[in-house]
């Protein structure tokens, strides 16, 4: 699993305590018994993200509901996919626009609105229990 931070129109904070953060991300996965820690990547710019993605395994889930999103059950399962989740506030139209060029599929994450940290533990979740399940 990796997770990379990327900075957007609405990102709150500029600068973040990486080494902090991988930390945690060790301790947690000790506890929890996991023998794969996951990468965490220092912040980037989106455009300098996407140029490291396969875009045909990567999608953004985004809160526009005017625009046409894929629902997650309909999402392939692979074994390496690409989930983009924005900040709090959501991506911006003009994001969404640029990923939607850089051919980046549009997902919904259901009805609900979900804080961003959130959003990344239910798609942890639920790519983890669909692979777990084949």
């Amino acid at each position: 699993m990796r997770l990379p931070f990327y900075r957007l129109k609405k990102t709150e904070r500029k600068n973040i305590n990486i080494d902090k953060i991988r930390k945690q991300a060790v301790a947690a996965s000790k506890q929890s018994l996991r023998f794969h820690f996951p990468v965490i990547h220092d912040m980037v710019k989106l455009t300098d993200f996407l140029k490291n993605i396969d875009p045909e395994h990567t999608f953004v889930a985004h809160c526009h509901e005017n625009l046409e999103r894929l629902e997650l059950k309909n999402i392939p399962l692979l074994e390496k996919l690409t989930f983009l989740i924005g900040p709090e506030g959501d991506f911006s139209e003009k994001e969404i626009q640029f990923l939607s060029d850089s051919n980046i599929k549009a997902v919904s994450l259901g009805n609900q609105r979900l804080r961003t940290e959130t959003a990344g533990i239910f798609v942890a979740a639920w790519n983890y229990f669909n692979m777990m399940k084949g």
